[in-house]
């Protein structure tokens, strides 16, 4: 599977960042290490939502529509909330798990 995901910075909540990986866990635990250079900044990060892709260039298409949306229409009242409306994509909204 591939995967789109959100973050939200602990320390910083205003801070989001969007991402792909094929593995959540180990993405997340490399953001939290410091290990990108884009997220170093604001960590630790918690993952707020992913939706998953069986066609790599279906996820990667996603990110790219995504990334440029400001991060005020990303989430709802600061709860993580995704608010875009896309149909054919539904976020799975997370509890902290990691």
């Amino acid at each position: 599977m591939y995967y789109v995901y959100m973050l939200r910075s602990i320390p910083a909540p205003q801070q989001t960042y969007i991402g792909y990986t094929t593995g959540l866990n180990t993405r997340l635990t490399s953001h939290n290490h410091g290990q990108s250079k884009h997220t170093a900044k604001y960590k630790p990060w918690e993952l707020v939502a992913y939706t998953a892709f069986s066609e790599q260039s279906k996820a990667l298409s996603f990110e790219k529509y995504l990334n440029p949306i400001p991060e005020k229409h990303l989430l709802a009242n600061g709860c993580g909330n995704p608010l875009i409306d896309m149909p054919s994509v539904s976020w799975e909204v997370l509890k902290p798990i990691l």
